[in-house]
């Protein structure tokens, strides 16, 4: 029997048991050892501020409001989608897999969860700690919208956001071959670790329009690539609003802003601007489609052991599983004090 979180209702954490049975075929159980909270979307679920609250999407992915017979959405059963467990017992015929060999899975928040080879799943290499294993599924959407951008050798590429998801766009946009990276974020220390890792050049949005700093800072040129890994639709403003005229936005970032702060009349339509949403998941196709899933979760796995992605600076905080109400708080009333919170099980 394994525990698992749960949001009873807004801002509340609970827990429930569930059942773990015995792994079949091509299955295995897992003792989670640490969990990752996201910022993004997971908080959005704690807070009450998401869509699905009131909408849902049918059939043909649109989002509709619910109907009356529709089932709540609290208890929300789902919160975490970064999991590191230890193999305890495996399925029989169960290939690639041992007792005692850590994973990476998108199980939630639970002491133990019983996983399916090959479905959001990896083994990870020793060379990996759990620390970075951690950051898979955040990285994973950092390298779908850096794919996205279509990243040249010598671009110039601007990243607004500096959290888990922006300093990893920030540095496979290096990886990329991007000559020149910014980093835009009101936040001082955030626009630190993109400078100590990639050496990126620091905009403070609070400081000035940051498309006109970008310019300065950039021979008067506007740059080439643009991705908003924030959130939020005041930096999809100023992302659409800081590319050149016929560029493209890469919307990287879950926008449940109860009020928009973007005007589609102003720079988006004036200076024919294409925002393309990034989304690798829920069933989306990838671009290219020879990037499926599967290979996005190998190919981030591949470069943390490679040590080729630097979580060293990030600034983090660690929180018992039985005490996770306190870590929720801490993110909720000071989002931007850590870049990851996790949750430890041992």
């Amino acid at each position: 029997m394994a525990s698992k979180l749960v949001f009873s209702k807004p801002f509340t954490v609970a827990y429930e048991d569930l059942p773990i049975g015995e792994p079949a075929a091509g299955q295995m159980v897992a003792r989670t050892v640490l969990s990752a909270i996201s910022h993004g979307t997971e908080l959005a679920s704690y807070r009450g501020a998401t869509p699905f609250m009131t909408r849902t999407m049918n059939e043909h992915r649109m989002f509709i409001d619910k109907g009356p017979d529709a089932p709540p959405f609290y208890p929300f059963r789902y919160a975490g989608y970064d999991n590191i467990g230890v193999v305890e017992k495996v399925g029989p015929g169960t290939e690639g897999v041992r007792v005692g060999d850590r994973v990476w899975s998108v199980a939630q928040h639970q002491t133990h969860a019983l996983l399916t080879m090959g479905y959001e799943m990896a083994v990870l290499p020793e060379s990996v700690p759990n620390e970075s294993g951690v950051m898979v599924s955040l990285t994973g959407v950092a390298m779908v919208a850096v794919n996205d951008a279509d990243i040249h050798l010598g671009d110039v590429a601007v990243v607004f956001g500096g959290g888990v998801v922006g300093q990893m766009a920030a540095q496979l946009c290096a990886l990329r071959g991007a000559r020149r990276v910014f980093m835009v974020d009101p936040i001082a220390e955030r626009r630190k670790i993109a400078a100590d890792t990639v050496g990126a050049i620091g905009v403070d949005p609070l400081a000035d329009l940051p498309g006109l700093t970008i310019r300065r800072l950039n021979d008067g040129r506007p740059p080439d690539v643009i991705i908003e890994c924030s959130g939020t639709t005041r930096a999809l403003a100023q992302a659409v609003q800081a590319t050149a005229v016929g560029g493209t936005v890469i919307a990287a970032g879950m926008y449940p802003d109860v009020h928009a702060h973007i005007n589609l009349s102003e720079e988006f339509l004036h200076n024919r601007v294409t925002l393309k949403a990034s989304m690798g998941v829920w069933g989306c196709p990838l671009r290219p489609d020879f990037w499926d899933r599967p290979r996005v979760i190998r190919e981030v796995v591949n470069l943390i052991a490679a040590g080729k992605l630097n979580f060293r600076h990030f600034t983090s905080t660690t929180v018992p599983f039985t005490q996770a109400q306190r870590a929720y708080e801490m993110i909720d009333k000071d989002p931007q004090k850590y870049l990851k919170a996790m949750l430890s099980y041992e």
